[in-house]
């Protein structure tokens, strides 16, 4: 009930302020949740130099206090409006409405579409915990750990950098919803929010462009139902949220630049300052910034009325404040990874064309363009059997690999080491989710308008030309400076959302009727396409069916996608710190702390210095990540007691708590356990090297009172048998022998040399079906 509370609290101010201005409901939603997004970074950052962003109380009352000057301050500026007329020089004269029966049924269909399409959204967005493997490892995981230690520096060290060093706006907004233990469907509310707001803002961006409401719907449409732009409605990824920031933020620019309404302006800054502040996407925007003063100067110089209008002092102070307002907005998380690190960001080196090569760049353009336009085509095969689905996409990937990309170079100073290139469409793209999906057939629209738009060269399509530049600069920019990975439809939805609205000005009337009955013939196809797509989303999508979503109707209560089964809630009820240990790069931490969401967690990359009590989890198949439970019998308070299994994207997940604080919390769980980490370094393929981690699991407390010893076996050789050591960590030459065929065994003995436990592994045979068991190891 708090939550409901302080969301009516917050919102309604700002609502009722902006229905005062005159604004109406289409321009006053966004506005209000952009203030509102505004005023959820303000608090947060005001608390957090205090350490105090745990406090309840402080929060909500901040929180509305706030919102409350909010609206005096939407108020205030209402009534500070230009009054120089810039009529003449920016104002597009209003588009005659069509009245046609096919403008009034385009108009009918589209709006239709997209209220089915917001009905979907929220339906699954109620019904489907969160999924998204990045979503459960750092997005929502990061929220509590901020809250943990009370404020927004970095909370670990040696994790994975995404957890400290990423843009937190986005999880800033789910910020309250961790501090009040909300449900956690609510954490996908945000993506669904930011999906409608795309497709009102597109709308009126196009009419605001000068088009009839039946075009602005229709593009409105065809934005919204790009299969990642839908699909990401519900995936928690962050490139939604951060594109309906920085759309909303160029809309209501676009507004001040015409009336000249502080209102107007403020409200931009606000948006752009929270979108910009929640992605990096924007860096490869970077070339516009140039363009865009070349051709001022080049206006100004040819035209008066643009000087006068640019030269104006009052609008340069203006300006100046809202470019304070949204560097305020979009950087503190650069303070506070400096303040936490030698370094103000994530370089992401790893995955960057570093030091620059134009071969690199060639190919990562060449395979990223050619997935851009071709990766749906294979996709429209709509069997209910995935095998049948999959027999397309395996065909077509096949003979363009044989036939054009044959010679593609997958060395790590060409592909990121994950992500390597396996085909133009992505293998598992019949399973439909946000990793597999493109835009569908839109690009294809994209280049037929802006070929209209560069022969038309029509002055009132300034600004669609400049959205047009903008996105092939965005295309051009990333796809030179990094390297391949096949998972970048996910972000190009990121200047879809911003940029993809120029379609209207070539799909207007104006033309020969020829051009105009292809160009919407094309767009015809573009629309069914996307419809098709969609349905294959909702039909079969991996993660959220519509299978899913009535099996959850049906049983009355959300699918819980890890559905643990032992008792991981009870084992944590009550607690109030809990350190979680990175144990790999892939733990679906929030799946954990959502069992006991009111706890305050910390992380570690090892259970050193912990803050109460220690979970940890690892993969239950070891071929994932080479983790080796060993039981043993160690004395009482030692070593891990297993806690529960949970179900993720990758696997079933084996969750371990510390024994000193779970042993009586879960008296069925007498047996202890070691983990140890078990690697392979392929790094010179003449002298591979298994590794043992001296780092194991749940020893802490054992130092000098147990030892190991390790037989590595390989086929049609001798054992490879070490000597005990007190010592965890060991290495053995593997040669040629695939890994697969390695086998493992771990003895663990006291310092008398009795036995406390023993386990055989093969730690790296090919993984199968991942079966769930939610059983101990």
């Amino acid at each position: 009930m708090m939550p409901v509370l302080l969301a009516t609290a917050v919102l309604l101010p700002l609502l009722l302020a902006l229905g005062r201005t005159g604004l109406r409901w289409p321009d006053a939603v966004p506005a209000a949740l952009a203030w509102a997004w505004a005023l959820l970074v303000l608090v947060a950052n005001v608390l957090s130099p205090a350490g105090e962003l745990r406090n309840h109380i402080a929060y909500a009352a901040l929180l509305v206090a706030f919102s409350i000057g909010a609206a005096f301050c939407i108020g205030w500026l209402s009534r500070r409006r230009r009054v120089e007329d810039v009529e003449g020089l920016l104002r597009v004269p209003p588009a005659e409405e069509a009245h046609s029966p096919w403008a009034r049924a385009l108009f009918a269909a589209s709006v239709t579409f997209l209220c089915l399409g917001f009905a979907w959204n929220l339906l699954v967005a109620l019904t489907i915990e969160p999924v998204n493997p990045d979503t459960l490892m750092y997005r929502l995981p990061r929220v509590w750990w901020y809250l943990g230690q009370g404020n927004l520096r970095h909370f670990a060290e040696s994790v994975d950098p995404r957890v400290v060093f990423y843009p937190f706006n986005v999880s800033l907004v789910c910020l309250p919803f961790a501090l009040f233990g909300v449900a956690p469907v609510v954490f996908n509310l945000p993506s669904v929010t930011a999906w409608t707001v795309v497709a009102i803002t597109t709308f009126q961006m196009v009419r605001w462009m000068g088009c009839g409401r039946h075009l602005a719907a229709f593009v409105a449409f065809l934005i919204a139902f790009a299969p990642i732009v839908f699909v990401e409605a519900t995936s928690t990824n962050d490139e939604i949220i951060a594109g309906a920031g920085v759309l909303t933020g160029i809309y209501f620019g676009l507004r001040y630049l015409r009336e000249g309404s502080r209102l107007d302006l403020s409200t931009a800054a606000l948006a752009l300052g929270c979108g910009l502040g929640s992605k990096l996407h924007f860096y490869f925007f970077w070339p516009v910034l140039p363009l865009l003063g070349v051709w001022l100067l080049i206006a100004a110089a040819r035209h008066p009325a643009v000087r006068s209008y640019a030269l104006n002092p009052a609008r340069l102070r203006d300006l100046a404040v809202a470019l304070v307002v949204i560097v305020a907005l979009s950087t503190p998380f650069l303070i506070y990874n400096r303040l936490s690190s030698p370094k103000f960001a994530y370089s992401g080196d790893e995955a960057r064309n570093s030091p620059f090569s134009i071969r690199v760049a060639e190919q990562t353009l060449s395979l990223l363009t050619a997935q851009l336009f071709l990766s749906a085509i294979p996709t429209f095969e709509d069997s209910p059997k995935a095998a049948v689905r999959q027999r397309p996409i395996d065909e077509w990937n096949a003979w363009w690999n044989a036939q054009v990309f044959r010679s593609v170079d997958q060395s790590p100073a060409f592909t990121y080491v994950t992500y390597r290139f396996r085909g133009v469409t992505n293998p598992m793209a019949g399973l439909h989710f946000e990793n597999t999906e493109w835009a569908g057939l839109l690009p294809w629209l994209f280049v037929a308008c802006g070929v209209v738009l560069a022969a038309a060269r029509a002055p009132r399509d300034w600004f669609a030309a400049a959205l047009a530049i903008t996105l092939l600069v965005w295309w051009v920019t990333y796809g030179a400076t990094m390297k391949y990975f096949d998972t970048v439809g996910v972000y190009f939805a990121y200047p879809v959302i911003i940029c993809g609205s120029f379609i209207a000005a070539g799909l207007r009337p104006g033309r020969s009727r020829a051009g105009t009955w292809s160009i919407w013939a094309l767009a015809g196809v573009v629309a069914v396409g996307h419809l098709a797509l969609c349905r294959n989303i909702l039909l079969f999508g991996y993660d959220r069916s519509l299978s899913k979503v009535v099996r959850a109707i049906v049983a009355g209560k959300p699918i819980d996608s890890s559905s643990p089964r032992l008792g991981l809630g009870k084992a944590l009820a009550g607690l109030e710190r809990v350190t979680l240990v990175a144990a790999h790069w892939a733990v679906p931490y929030y799946e954990i702390m959502k069992a006991a969401p009111l706890v305050a967690y910390h992380l570690k990359s090892n259970s050193i210095s912990a803050i109460g009590p220690v979970v940890t989890a690892i993969e239950a198949n070891p071929a994932f990540d080479g983790f080796l439970p060993v039981k043993v019998a160690v004395p009482p308070g030692r070593g891990l007691v297993y806690l529960d299994t949970i179900l993720c994207s990758y696997g079933p997940e084996l969750v371990f708590g510390d024994a000193p604080s779970f042993g009586m919390r879960m008296p069925r769980a007498r047996s202890r356990y070691l983990v140890f980490k078990a690697s392979v370094d392929e790094t010179n393929p003449a002298a591979r090297t298994l590794r043992i981690s001296p780092l194991v699991l749940g020893a802490a407390g054992l130092e000098g009172a147990v030892c190991f010893r390790y037989a590595v076996i390989e086929p049609g050789k001798a054992d490879a048998t070490a000597d005990w050591s007190s010592s965890a960590g060991r290495e053995f030459p593997i040669a040629g022998t695939p890994a697969e065929k390695l086998q493992l065994r771990i003895e663990v003995a006291d310092a008398n040399g009795r036995q406390m436990g023993a386990g055989a592994f093969t730690p790296f045979a090919p993984p199968g079906l991942k079966e769930y068991h939610a059983v101990e190891p």
